[in-house]
């Protein structure tokens, strides 16, 4: 990808993802965070050479029993297993966050290395995501906020005009 250009890749492991039930398990693991205080890192590693670029990091800060690590080759597979789905999801706000989770897939699978970490900042669930382009293709990208969707949004935004 030599002029910065952003392309979107796919395989045999994003093309049967359901992206819209994917998202619904992302947005049921700011409940987990909510309930249990933990911190969660999603993240998509393009650099990684043995296929499994989707992490779920769950650091149950002082409860090993809530601890999880788990490597997949995609999103769906490593969040359905880890996130329940929450029983009230608003259908809009996870149309919105699939076909962003699916762009960052595409980057991922370009090359890229993207996380999405949820956490509780004492008061509420926090989301902050970072970016790195394609081997230091340009600088870090870091967005912090309380909506989820705001900070995906605005992430893909500036992957977007960076490239």
């Amino acid at each position: 990808m030599g002029s910065g250009e952003v392309t979107s890749h796919t395989d045999s492991a994003s093309e049967g993802i359901d992206w819209l039930k994917t998202a619904k398990h992302i947005i049921s693991a700011a409940e987990f965070v909510e309930r249990e205080k933990v911190l969660i890192l999603v993240k998509f590693d393009g650099e990684r050479e043995n296929g499994r670029i989707c992490t779920v990091d769950i650091d149950g800060n002082g409860n090993d029993s809530l601890n999880l690590r788990s490597e997949s080759r995609d999103l769906q597979g490593a969040v359905s297993n880890a996130f329940p789905l929450a029983p009230a999801i608003d259908e809009t706000e996870a149309r919105a966050l699939g076909d962003i989770l699916m762009r960052w897939d595409g980057w991922a699978r370009a090359g890229y290395v993207l996380g999405l970490q949820i956490f509780w900042n004492g008061e509420s669930v926090f989301y902050s995501v970072y970016v790195l382009g394609e081997r230091g293709a340009f600088e870090r990208i870091g967005v912090r906020g309380s909506a989820l969707l705001d900070v995906m949004i605005e992430s893909a935004r500036q992957v977007e005009a960076r490239t």
